[in-house]
């Protein structure tokens, strides 16, 4: 078990100085390569994306000195039914994929409904801060420690912010949109920041039937995501439990797409389920942490299908939906620590 190494699928790279160059034929190559890994994949890396390594840094130790501290501390800011963000250790993210929306989609695979619920073995931090031009961020609820987490994730967040709205530029252009066609929809974007921690697993087994992170795919227009090199996450690519391993470096992005892509195109751009592995040699037992920059749109927006991605008749898979409704049937169906007995909670 310690020496086994798994064999990486090699995602393309996306040069995100390409994808803002001032050449159109330079910016062209590059929107096509993107096509390809959303159109086949639903996942690829983005390098030379310009935030500061200062900035990477920062919001990487703060997160890690929250983990680090007391549970009353991570608890003060607990999630809740009605605040769906801050700490929480009791979720299970496969759960999400029962919802009625998606009932039926081969692309779907859901766990059995009377099978036993065991949490993902992680624990985890969030915040809508917002966007600049809104007062979001002053409903976000901060732990007391460390003090300087919350100007660290203030700081990354914005810049999250802009390669977001850069990359949905990309997008439109492909989609045959007018570039800015997006910037309706996310003036008072819902999109969050979520970091996970994964204990150590040196010393203890994780329990029966449980994951890193099981089994889901993300819920809104893409995911900028980054981890360390512990390893562990895996993607199904082809939708039938053929796992494939997936690495980056951790000042690089892994960039998804979610479900709200998905249906924004009419199954065009895929949505990749994805998970973390338990461990399988002596690194990967090691404590792993990731940070994702969940890009979400204005709770009111509604998705439709876009009209390069209707079928010839005009019609479409997947019927109109506001986003809210979407992002909150999604979320509560992850959650199990929502009327849990305190007694019956699976301990990190």
């Amino acid at each position: 078990c310690n020496s086994f190494e798994p064999d990486f699928f090699e995602l393309g790279t996306i040069n995100y100085g390409h994808l803002i160059s001032t050449q159109d034929w330079i910016r062209k190559k590059e929107e096509d390569k993107m096509l390809y890994a959303m159109e086949h994949v639903g996942f690829m890396v983005l390098t030379n994306h310009g935030i500061s390594k200062h900035i990477l840094d920062d919001v990487w130790n703060q997160t890690r000195e929250f983990f680090d501290t007391s549970i009353e501390n991570k608890e003060s800011v607990n999630m809740t039914e009605d605040y769906i963000y801050g700490y929480s250790a009791q979720e299970t993210l496969s759960l999400s994929e029962e919802i009625e929306y998606f009932a039926g989609d081969d692309d779907n695979n859901p766990q059995e409904k009377n099978a036993k619920v065991v949490v993902d073995q992680k624990e985890m931090f969030a915040a809508w801060i917002g966007a600049e031009n809104t007062n979001r961020l002053n409903n976000v609820l901060w732990p007391s420690t460390p003090s300087r987490m919350r100007e660290a994730w203030i700081a990354y967040y914005r810049e999250c912010e802009k390669i977001a709205s850069q990359l949905l530029k990309s997008f439109a252009t492909i989609l045959e949109l007018d570039s800015l066609y997006f910037e309706q929809f996310i003036d008072d974007h819902m999109s969050a920041m979520r970091a996970l921690n994964y204990p150590q697993q040196i010393n203890n087994d994780p329990p029966k039937g449980s994951l890193r992170c099981s089994a889901h795919s993300d819920y809104g227009t893409f995911t900028l995501l980054r981890q360390d090199g512990v390893g562990g996450l895996q993607l199904d690519i082809d939708g039938d439990n053929n796992w494939m391993d997936v690495i980056s470096d951790q000042y690089d992005f892994i960039v998804n797409l979610g479900n709200t892509m998905k249906l924004w195109t009419n199954d065009r751009f895929k949505s990749t389920r994805h998970r973390v592995v338990n461990p399988r040699n002596l690194k990967e037992k090691q404590r792993r942490q990731s940070i994702a920059f969940f890009h979400n749109l204005n709770g009111n927006a509604l998705i439709e299908t876009i009209p390069s991605c209707k079928y010839k008749n005009g019609s479409s898979k997947y019927k109109p939906i506001i986003f809210k409704d979407f992002l909150d049937s999604l979320h509560h169906g992850s959650q199990t620590n929502y009327d849990i007995n305190e007694n019956d909670k699976t301990e990190l």
